[in-house]
């Protein structure tokens, strides 16, 4: 709630307006939370994204999409902040971060190549 000094209605009596306090709602865009001034989202990588870590565009709010850096051996939980990215904070001018929690999502389930899997098998994942 934001509330506004000495804009609201004239008392009954002839005193002063009260306050005006208004209701803020935030819409969510593509998957993003609102806490405080942070936005959060979680990223969906592949598990190949995730092991070898690369670039990935994020759809951002406001129209905007961003090129983040995944680093190298990201798992599930971990958390990228990229600061001053979020919403303003009303009390303080701030600007809050953006975090993406990433989430390791693996293809549909299908056979995969006698190579990949003999790969896999011997490495003990």
């Amino acid at each position: 709630m934001l509330t506004v000094g000495g804009r609201g209605h004239e008392s009954l009596d002839g005193g002063l307006p009260g306050d005006l306090d208004l209701i803020v709602n935030i819409l969510v865009h593509d998957g993003w939370k609102a806490k405080g001034a942070d936005i959060i989202k979680t990223l969906k990588l592949s598990y190949g994204n995730a092991l070898l870590g690369g670039d990935v565009e994020v759809s951002m709010p406001f129209n905007k999409s961003l090129n983040v850096r995944i680093p190298a051996y990201s798992n599930t939980g971990r958390k990228i902040r990229l600061a001053g990215m979020g919403l303003v904070n009303g009390d303080t001018g701030e600007k809050g971060d953006a975090v993406l929690i990433i989430a390791i999502v693996l293809p549909p389930k299908r056979k995969l190549p006698d190579a990949i899997e003999m790969l896999i098998r011997d490495w003990k994942l």
